[in-house]
């Protein structure tokens, strides 16, 4: 990582993170402000950089558990996630 992404980091904490999730589910920032599409993908890089370099994988947000073979855990592919969001649609066409 470079160190001005270091250095970025480095002015994040949970509490910071946990507002930016609030603001990007909300969509507006806690006084009532509207969040500019800029900003979204600010925030949106900012939590992906902290949670890469701080938060365990199955802890991150969008992480999604499943069983393999019966014990084994993983997390889906960005595929296999389509699959399963058209599969509880209703559409059983496969990729």
């Amino acid at each position: 990582m470079k160190s001005s992404e270091n250095n970025k980091l480095d002015n994040l904490n949970p509490e910071i993170i946990s507002k930016f999730k609030l603001s990007i589910e909300l969509g507006h920032f806690p006084n009532g402000r509207k969040i500019s599409q800029s900003q979204l993908e600010l925030m949106l890089q900012a939590l992906i950089l902290y949670e890469s370099e701080y938060v365990s994988t199955e802890k991150r947000t969008g992480f999604i558990e499943k069983v393999k073979n019966g014990n084994e855990r993983g997390s889906y592919s960005l595929i296999e996630q389509d699959n399963l969001i058209a599969r509880t649609n209703g559409d059983d066409n496969e990729w």
